[in-house]
């Protein structure tokens, strides 16, 4: 494993000792094909003895670890391997063989050091079993695994792929020797239960096996036995068998499921109890213990925003967990450790139903003054020594140097650094010149004439002949926690400065002199108001005016004529210093007007607004004002102008007096009026005045306006950004036409209201309304206020409401309760929508679950009371409820037997039991661990039968 080194500057070393952990995985090479069944260290991290196969080499010379074996068995081909769906059966268990019993679960780990790693559902490394698995076993027909047998015999050290292609071709011939009739025998299923446990039942093959026919009947033999016909007993007229030696046992993987599946490997048929390590065999064709360990593939936990080599963290920055591949609903503890392995932070997280666990974030303290390394790592929940997986991030104080600029030939000094926050770095830090071997790819080493000195601040020198340009000194920092970063001092050296850099020449504020006139500028001055240095030479920069001069000396003569424009002007003046180097100064100059301009080219008269009076009615306008609202000159006077109308009258002081008659048309008028000021100029002034119609006489009952004899109206307007054009309405709601002017044209204007929302725009013509964007689905409606203006100056509001497009309905999924009896399981069926990505929870006696379809079954505990209820809480993919069903604890129906009584059981057979070579008993569920004990009920049949009775016993197995 290559050595590395962090964005801190630390360096890091597989040394495989006790103070390391190490976790190896392998990414699997074919989905499609294979699955992980077993990784050394069970992809955990796990020390020197935390092992099953593994050896831990830590000498000097070796520093290595060997014997970490990844191994992959190929994913089940149910299609392939057994009966189509059609043909497969789930029979209810006799208890009395022909069956496969086993347990499936999801595997954590097992114990370290475990011989042969033999796989085991044990709670307290979190394993958990699956409940509603379906688990599927075939086997061939008699005259298939005969002729399998008959190849062995005849092909001794063939490869297992050889006799695999073998039974391929043996199958295929049988078939077609056989039509209609498959070389599969028997293809049966069972469900696990709560505890993981599943009990397949087969109807078995008559005779007593492949091999030997026995004493049944001739044309019976080999023929699929009925449902609930025959015995599993050998050596009577109704013996049957199961083909345990040619079986296949799989269970029905989803994608990105892996695990162990005992001794069901490889894609063929084979002997189900070849290895005593995993599974029993039986004389009665049972198969016991035929387990699947089963986890979930390519695990992974990441800190996705920061790392520890490129993306570092600073002060306030959140770095969060994404994790997936973990074993469904188990929970798990993600712990988040500094540097120094305390304890910063910690989440208890549950895996979903597909492996995902959200995120555990961890923020960096705003008082950070030295880096760390922040790890978080995922454990099994309560059990902090199997670390499932871990990541890093560092994070640091963001140490900086401010930026300086130094002179070749000068000095200076570099502050010593502080974090990004302008905080000092933390007490007992250390600053030195990182050597050669420290310093990481891409940082070189710094200038020999800057100096690292012990507080950090850098000791700047570089000489006259030092290259001007961009430096970076490298500063190695190194805090009390032992972390270290190597940070780099950002220098500029600049050329020695020339007079134009140093010396800032000013005219100060020029001069300022009227057209006609002259004046002139004093020598310019430093910034600091000194002398220029001495040999200074001044001349004039492009663009002078003729009426500029530039004296030797810097100083200005100006002398504009009377017909220069007047205004401001920027005069350049070039100042060239005794070392070459040059400034061009702007000198400010401004041109008065020449004296003096008739009154009425400075006055600019004004009546403002004028007066808006009505036909028949009379009013005035106010003396006109300057401009700036200052009286005009006193001594002015006041005339018409060409085309005053006749009743208008302009007084002598300026004002109007205007009494339009009656007839007098309405509409906006301008009216001349000339003002002579006392040097004999003058201005035309036009006043605006605005006539509006005179007042109707008619009947005072009547309505005067037109908006008070009809109203617009705009229809609503759904899921578009534009509206129709408004209709009128009279005030009895009858439509109307759009009124219109006495000319005839359409004078009916449209324009916003006062509240109309930012965006929103009206025809001022036709009245239609559009708006930037139609509110979406679930959204308010937008309302947009009109103001409508008709041809007599009357006016109305009306309102367009812009509305979304209507939601469209899902249905939600729904369920009935029911009644339920202890013990008692019930499926409720989904009677409602889709309810994908719902999860269901469970209060009281009882437990549930949900399959594809959406239905739920409930299971009722055994001692669940009558008076008690199963509460199941169904929720959506967002953790919202769309369900909560009641199911009531009912009184069981009547069995015959006493209230309060149970049947009774006979005990499990064990290996201190009495001598069994007068009975058979039958095993009762195994899980992997326990023992199976003999079969009991099957000594009634064999006596019916007239065989006598046959003993067996099944030994005790711990794996």
């Amino acid at each position: 494993m290559p050595d590395w080194t962090d964005s801190l500057g630390n360096k890091h070393a597989f040394k495989a000792n006790s103070t390391q952990k190490l976790r190896i995985w392998s990414e699997n090479p074919d989905d499609s094909k294979y699955i992980s069944s077993f990784s050394e260290g069970f992809q955990t991290f796990a020390n020197s003895v935390q092992r099953v196969h593994g050896f831990w080499n830590s000498l000097p010379s070796s520093r290595n670890a060997v014997d970490f074996n990844v191994s992959f068995q190929e994913r089940p081909q149910n299609d392939v391997m057994h009966l189509p769906e059609d043909k497969q059966t789930n029979l209810t268990p006799t208890k009395t063989g022909g069956d496969v019993l086993g347990t499936v679960w999801w595997d954590q780990r097992n114990n370290y050091g475990a011989s042969g790693d033999i796989p085991g559902l044990d709670p307290a490394w979190g394993d958990k079993p699956i409940e509603g698995m379906k688990v599927r076993a075939s086997y061939v027909q008699d005259e298939v695994a005969r002729q399998f047998d008959k190849w062995l015999a005849d092909n001794k050290g063939a490869t297992l792929d050889q006799f695999r292609d073998a039974q391929k071709q043996i199958m295929k011939q049988y078939e077609a020797d056989n039509p209609g009739k498959s070389a599969i025998a028997e293809t049966a299923y069972a469900l696990t239960k709560a505890d993981g446990s599943y009990q397949i039942q087969f109807q078995g093959l008559w005779g007593d096996s492949y091999n030997y026919k026995g004493i049944v009947n001739k044309n019976k033999y080999g023929e699929l036995a009925p449902v609930g016909q025959g015995s599993w007993a050998k050596g009577n007229l109704s013996s049957k068998h199961v083909n345990t030696k040619y079986m296949y046992v799989s269970p029905e993987l989803p994608e990105g499921i892996g695990g162990s599946l005992d001794t069901m490997q490889t894609n063929m048929y084979q002997d189900a109890g070849r290895n005593d390590l995993y599974v029993d065999s039986n004389a009665l064709s049972g198969v016991t213990s035929m387990d699947f360990a089963l986890k979930q593939e390519n695990r992974k936990f990441d800190v996705v925003e920061y790392d520890s080599t490129d993306k570092l963290a600073k002060p306030a920055d959140t770095a969060n967990t994404e994790a997936s591949g973990f074993n469904p609903g188990l929970d798990y503890d993600v712990v988040w450790t500094d540097s120094a392995g305390n304890q910063v932070g910690k989440c208890t997280v549950t895996s979903s139903n597909v492996g995902k666990i959200e995120s555990c974030p961890f923020t960096v303290p705003d008082d950070l003054d030295q880096a760390q390394i922040y790890t978080a790592t995922i454990y099994p929940k309560g059990d902090t020594t199997t670390a499932l997986a871990a990541d890093n991030f560092a994070a640091t104080p963001e140490p900086q140097y401010k930026p300086i600029e130094v002179e070749a030939g000068g000095s200076d000094t570099v502050p010593v650094p502080v974090t990004k926050a302008g905080k000092p770095l933390h007490e007992g830090t250390t600053f030195a010149a990182p050597n050669a071997q420290e310093l990481p790819e891409g940082i070189e080493a710094g200038p020999d004439w800057a100096t690292v000195n012990a507080d950090g601040s850098i000791s700047l020198a570089p000489g006259a002949d030092v290259k001007p340009g961009e430096y970076k000194v490298p500063v190695k920092i190194t805090y009390p926690n032992g972390q270290s970063r190597i940070i780099e001092a950002p220098v500029t050296v600049k050329e020695k400065s020339k007079t134009a850099d140093v010396v800032d020449p000013s005219y100060g504020d020029g001069v300022s002199v009227k057209a006609g006139e002259s004046g002139s500028v004093s020598v310019p001055k430093g910034a600091d108001g000194s002398a220029l240095p001495e040999g200074s030479k001044f001349g004039p920069g492009d663009g002078v005016p003729g009426w500029v001069t530039v004296n030797g000396d810097g100083s200005l003569s100006v002398e504009p004529g009377a017909d220069v424009e007047p205004g401001d002007y920027k005069v350049p003046v070039v100042v060239t210093y005794p070392d070459g180097s040059s400034d061009t100064v702007s000198v400010p100059v401004k041109v008065g007007p020449a004296d003096k301009k008739p009154v009425a080219d400075v006055v600019d008269p004004s009546y403002g607004d004028g007066v808006s009076v009505k036909a028949g009615e009379s009013g005035s306008v106010s003396v006109p004002k300057g401009a700036d609202g200052s009286a005009l000159p006193e001594g002015s006077k006041f005339g018409p102008g060409d085309g005053v109308p006749g009743w208008v009258t302009v007084n002598g002081d300026g004002s109007l007096s205007v009494e339009p008659g009656a007839d007098v048309e309405p509409g906006d008028y301008k009216v001349p009026v000339v003002v002579t000021y006392p040097d004999g100029s003058s201005d035309t002034v036009s006043v605006p005045v605005k006539v509006g119609p005179a007042d109707k006489k008619d009947d005072p009952e009547e309505p005067h306006n037109i908006s008070d004899q009809i109203e617009p109206v705009y229809p609503p307007v759904v899921g578009d950004v534009a509206s129709e054009k408004p209709a009128f309405e009279d005030k009895n709601g009858n439509k109307t036409d759009k009124p219109v002017a006495d000319s005839g044209q359409d004078e009916v204007k449209f324009e916003p209201g006062d509240s109309a929302p930012d965006g929103a725009k009206v025809d001022p013509s036709s009245g239609v309304v559009t708006i930037v964007d139609a509110p979406a689905k679930g959204e308010d409606p937008v309302t947009v206020p009109v103001v409508v203006t008709y041809p007599d100056g009357s006016s109305d509001e009306a309102e367009v409401v812009f509305k979304p497009e209507p939601e469209t309905v899902t249905p939600k999924p729904a369920w009935d309760p029911v009644a339920i009896e202890a013990g008692q399981e019930v499926t409720l069926p989904n009677k409602g929508g889709n309810a994908t990505g719902a999860t269901v929870e469970t209060d009281g006696p009882g437990t549930a679950q949900m399959d594809t379809h959406g239905s739920i079954k409930v299971l009722a505990e055994q001692d669940a009371k009558p008076n008690q209820t199963i509460t199941v809480t169904v929720k959506d993919g967002k953790g919202k409820t769309i369900a909560k069903l009641e199911l009531p604890i009912k009184n069981k129906a009547k069995t015959g037997r006493p209230v309060g009584t149970e049947p009774q059981q006979k005990p499990n057979r064990d290996e201190d039991a009495p001598d069994a070579d007068s009975v058979v008993r039958r095993p009762g569920l195994a899980t992997t661990g326990t023992a199976a004990a003999g079969y009991g009920a099957a000594s009634l049949a064999l006596l019916l039968a007239g065989a006598g009775a046959i003993a067996y016993a099944r030994k005790r197995k711990q794996k």
